[in-house]
């Protein structure tokens, strides 16, 4: 049996593993909101994803419907294959100007809501929804919530570097997307991020956006865009650039 002074040695051991435990879950609460804080600093889009948005009536589209998540369904179970290419982490849907592109990517996204990482419905006549910066900052957004390690990496830059979101477009794919995801895992046990950017043409400078979206897939094997616009030939140079 043991002695009164040995229980409460043993009670103070226990208030102590308590006392830190607790202090441990103050300091991961207080870090886990610094690090939204300064995820927020990216502006998540509010508006811009596929909620609210029409779709395509049953029984319509089917076959472009069909062949999309075919694609999306193939690289979410085979995504690390030797023979994957850039161009193979792309799905570009191209059309004339109100012929529906908008319905199926919205379709899409309802579908495949599970496997969705995020989506930006570009619009030309609302600035958050138009601006190339913030297309890209809610890529990173999106990516830094499901891949710890990218998330990480970003969490560090933006640490790093309080100005960042105020420098030009290049520098700022560069420092938060290329160098983050040159540097974090994507091999067979990372699911694929699928995003859907929907009327690329409708943002401003299109042609820049798509050219450092291609440099995006090229960087990792990790990241699958839909994307959706007119067919234009710049856009087309700019996203089949291998």
């Amino acid at each position: 049996m043991e002695t009164v002074d040995e229980l409460e040695q043993k009670l103070e051991s226990h208030k102590l593993t308590i006392s830190l435990v607790f202090l441990v879950s103050i300091q991961e609460v207080v870090l886990s909101h610094k690090n939204e804080e300064l995820l927020n600093k990216l502006l998540p889009p509010n508006d811009s994803r596929f909620h609210g948005k029409a779709t395509c009536y049953a029984n319509t589209r089917d076959a472009i419907l069909n062949k999309i998540n075919s694609w999306i369904e193939k690289h979410a179970t085979d995504s690390h294959t030797p023979t994957d290419t850039p161009s193979s982490r792309l799905f570009w849907l191209y059309g004339v100007a109100g012929c529906g592109k908008s319905t199926i990517a919205a379709s899409v996204c309802h579908i495949q809501y599970s496997r969705l990482v995020g989506s930006f419905f570009c619009k030309r006549d609302q600035d958050e929804r138009r601006d190339a910066v913030r297309l890209f900052w809610a890529i990173a957004y999106y990516l830094a919530r499901t891949n710890a390690t990218y998330g990480k990496r970003l969490l560090e830059v933006l640490r790093q570097d309080d100005t960042l979101i105020d420098k030009d477009i290049e520098t700022q794919v560069d420092r938060i997307l290329i160098a983050p995801l040159a540097e974090s895992d994507c091999n067979e046990s990372t699911p694929p991020a699928f995003i859907v950017i929907d009327a690329l043409d409708e943002c401003t400078n299109s042609r820049t956006v798509a050219i450092h979206l291609a440099r995006v897939l090229k960087v990792t094997s990790c990241i699958h865009f839909l994307i959706t616009s007119r067919d234009q030939p710049d856009i087309r140079k700019a996203l089949y650039s291998e």
